[in-house]
């Protein structure tokens, strides 16, 4: 069975009730940059990025509670060091004392919506604007104050 499991393109993860990492596919390697015998025994929090820990462990708390979850999203710092977006689906299996977890990447959606956000807004000023120069100097004062934000 463990053989069709790592033919799947989603990467499926069993985590103890303390958080530890039981098993995970073939594909988390994909998606993570670890081999799973890299991440067998770990902490799954341990990769999570440090902004989503709170709101993933009350996450995790309502899926041990038996409250299966479908399309939560959380980001976690793949090998190279840099965010994947994943977007959840999990259940808690009371049998086997496991919550068992589908993973999905994301992150190429979250990029397009962040273009097309920004598309939005370009088109948005640009409608708004009386002319050129009035479109321009709200460009130039936004991103100064983007930038100053930022520092």
């Amino acid at each position: 069975m463990r053989d069709f499991i790592d033919l799947m393109l989603d990467t499926i993860f069993l985590v103890d009730p303390r958080g530890r990492i039981a098993y995970v596919n073939a594909a988390c390697q994909r998606m993570f940059g670890y081999a799973p015998e890299e991440l067998i025994g770990q902490m799954l929090f341990d990769f999570l990025a440090p902004e989503g820990r709170a709101r993933t462990e009350e996450e995790a708390q309502h899926v041990m509670a038996g409250c299966p979850r479908v399309g939560f999203e959380n980001r976690y710092i793949r090998k190279n060091g840099r965010q994947v977006h994943v977007m959840w689906s999990a259940c808690w299996s009371a049998e086997d004392q496991l919550r068992i977890g589908v993973a999905r990447d994301v992150t190429h959606l979250k990029r397009a919506e962040a273009v097309q956000h920004a598309l939005y807004a370009i088109s948005e000023a640009a409608h708004n604007a009386a002319d050129l120069d009035v479109l321009l100097r709200e460009f130039t004062t936004s991103s100064r104050r983007s930038c100053r934000w930022r520092a």
